[in-house]
């Protein structure tokens, strides 16, 4: 059978090929309606060839009664006789079957004894392979190893892109490419910015779209068509290859999806002195701000699946700052205004001129920074100049907190500003106030320090409030980074689900089990880790003789997850209020990495989700003879996994 009876093939004669060339510039059309097969150029090529180009302008060239195609120019003879060599060797092609001549290589000495690598092309099972694999691929022999279904369909549509102006759309291109275009759609709605897929949200409608429109007959088969469905197939069979798809079972591809999870980067080893002036002047110089830019950089610079969600979070990065600063420029130049205005009154003490500088040369600062740094980063706006920009900072001898404190300055410097103003008023109100022997001139001076010292007290309560949450947040977000990164289990690979016997689980598990009389009144499902199943039983069932255990794959439920304390009050903020450092850490080294008894770490609970047949992998009937400790034992070497 030839290319002349393929239902995938156009359909040429001898005579239609070697008829003088049509007019340059003219499309050719097979005998299938509608179907645009090769705009001849009019470039003179061998008896039996035709000249076909591509959308985007480039040519190759077809045989179709010998079903060849090669991207080389065949009108170099050279080339011609190589590819006529190897294409009559004798290979048994399948009707709807072609040969692609892609690349050459030397076999021995450079330039020497010249080969054709081959690509074998089936356009009735969509797939493409080479050479090597051709016995097996023309005996439709069963695929095993998913990896090579995937790749022949990628090396098909791949081909397909680049050579559509000879062939009909494949009848399976428009339905395919619906259906994956679906499925990215969806995973973008779930995933959100964490979503791999190679399209995002705003993109698969518009293709969709297109696609949808592309079905109207009236297209037909143009080569503009099939480029754009195969570019479509061709881009989701790179996806697939790189996401293993179809390599694992369910519960593979939760552990696969976990140890793909990026490791958080390992904080700067500062000296001891260093990190003590750092934190001495983040605290009491700085307030506590740097923390906050900290963060906010921390979170822009985290990497969400597409290179599109960075360039997102560039921009609103810099479109914060840049509020920011326009507010504090805003504040500053009010209060420049008003330091002046008071160094202009009669008779001010020196105290008070001194103060009233300080603060105009703060008001200053900061407007000259903020203006500054509002030009830098409204200047960097391109895709390249995150990744230069986050280069820069994370390379400084402080790393990103350093870069944080220089953020900071604006802020910092209105705050300064503002103190010393409020203390130049208070020298003021001190010395021409008080001091005067004129009853109700004191007493106004008394009332108006009063006002200045309760204002100067809410201030610096509020200041004080904003600098032990965000040290306290950056601490948890230092020694959780420092902790990942040294342990290789960031989080569990299961929870559990205690039950007693009088709340027996049903069999088979049905969509969703009822809440317990506990879990209704708390307003979540209380789960255990590993570790915390022996604490729970000993402490709260140690009397019942038989218990169920339901094991859940965290993966399923982590977005519903919460790690509390058994009484939902956190201790992290309780310890820093106390102003205890070593209870900081160990309260968040509980936090972190829950202990065996409730006490002595933080437990997930369950909100606004279920517990049914779909999240729950495995069900344990347990009972004990003495104490639960040695079913327990025997429990951590056969299910009872963190």
């Amino acid at each position: 059978m030839t290319g002349l009876d393929s239902p995938h093939l156009p359909t040429y004669s001898l005579s239609s090929i070697s008829r003088p060339p049509a007019e340059p510039g003219s499309y050719a059309k097979s005998e299938l309606s509608g179907t645009i097969v090769a705009f001849d150029t009019g470039i003179p090529v061998p008896e039996g060839w035709k000249t076909c180009t591509h959308p985007q302008g480039w040519v190759y060239f077809v045989n179709p009664t010998a079903k060849l195609v090669t991207d080389h120019d065949i009108r170099n003879q050279d080339l011609y006789t190589s590819i006529m060599r190897d294409a009559n060797r004798g290979f048994s092609l399948g009707g709807s079957m072609e040969m692609h001549f892609f690349a050459r290589h030397s076999i021995g000495s450079p330039g020497q004894n010249m080969t054709n690598l081959i690509l074998f092309i089936d356009h009735s099972r969509c797939i493409a392979y080479y050479e090597d694999e051709l016995e097996s691929a023309t005996n439709k022999q069963a695929e095993l190893d998913p990896r090579r279904a995937i790749r022949r369909a990628r090396l098909y549509w791949n081909y397909v892109w680049s050579h559509p102006a000879h062939i009909p759309t494949p009848e399976r291109a428009a339905t395919e490419a619906l259906d994956v275009l679906t499925w990215f759609y969806t995973d973008n709605l779930i995933s959100g910015n964490k979503s791999t897929v190679p399209f995002a949200k705003a993109e698969c409608e518009d293709l969709l779209r297109i696609v949808h429109q592309l079905s109207d007959p009236t297209y037909g088969h143009s080569p503009a068509r099939t480029a754009f469905l195969s570019w479509i197939l061709r881009e989701s069979y790179k996806y697939r290859d790189a996401e293993q798809h179809g390599q694992h079972t369910a519960k593979e591809f939760l552990n696969h999806q976990t140890g793909k999870r990026p490791q958080p980067e390992p904080l700067p080893n500062l000296p001891a002195a260093t990190s003590f002036i750092q934190s001495l002047v983040i605290r009491c110089l700085f307030f506590g701000i740097p923390n906050a830019y900290f963060l906010h950089v921390k979170l822009t610079s985290e990497y969400r699946g597409r290179l599109a969600s960075v360039q997102s979070n560039w921009e609103r990065y810099v479109d914060r700052l840049v509020r920011e600063y326009s507010h504090f420029l805003l504040i500053s130049t009010v209060l420049l205004s008003a330091t002046i205005g008071f160094l202009s009154a009669q008779d001010i003490p020196e105290l008070s001129i001194f103060f009233s500088i300080t603060s105009a040369l703060a008001s200053l600062g900061s407007i000259i920074i903020g203006v500054f740094s509002m030009w830098a980063h409204q200047a960097k706006t391109q895709k390249g100049d995150f990744f230069a920009y986050l280069h820069n900072a994370k390379h400084r001898y402080f790393g990103l907190l350093g870069h944080a404190i220089m953020l900071s300055l604006p802020a910092v410097l209105l705050v300064w500003a503002i103190l010393t103003f409020t203390i130049a008023l208070v020298a003021f109100v001190m010395q021409l106030g008080i001091q005067n022997t004129n009853v109700l001139t004191r007493v106004s001076a008394w009332a108006i320090l009063g006002v200045l010292v309760a204002l100067l007290i809410a201030v610096i309560s509020a200041l004080y409030t904003f600098s032990v949450q965000q040290n306290s947040l950056y601490l948890i977000t230092c020694l959780a980074a420092q902790r990942m990164s040294d342990s290789n289990a960031q989080l569990p690979k299961y929870l559990y689900k205690l039950i007693p016997p009088s709340a027996t689980p049903p069999d088979p598990i049905p969509e969703e089990l009822p809440l317990s009389e506990l879990d209704e009144k708390s307003g979540f499902i209380h789960l255990s880790t590993a570790s915390q199943v022996p604490g729970t039983l000993k402490h709260f069932f140690a009397d019942e003789e038989r218990m169920y255990i339901l094991r859940i794959p965290f993966e399923l439920v982590k977005d519903k997850i919460r790690w509390e304390s058994p009484d939902k009050k956190g201790a992290t903020f309780a310890a820093l209020r106390n102003w205890k450092l070593t209870s900081v850490c160990a309260t968040i080294s509980r936090l972190l990495v829950c202990g065996p008894r409730p006490e002595e770490g933080l437990f997930p609970h369950l909100y606004d989700g279920k517990l049914g047949k779909e999240e729950i992998e495995l069900v344990l009937n347990l009972g004990r003879k003495s104490g639960w400790g040695t079913v327990m034992e025997t429990a951590k070497s056969e299910w009872l996994v963190y």
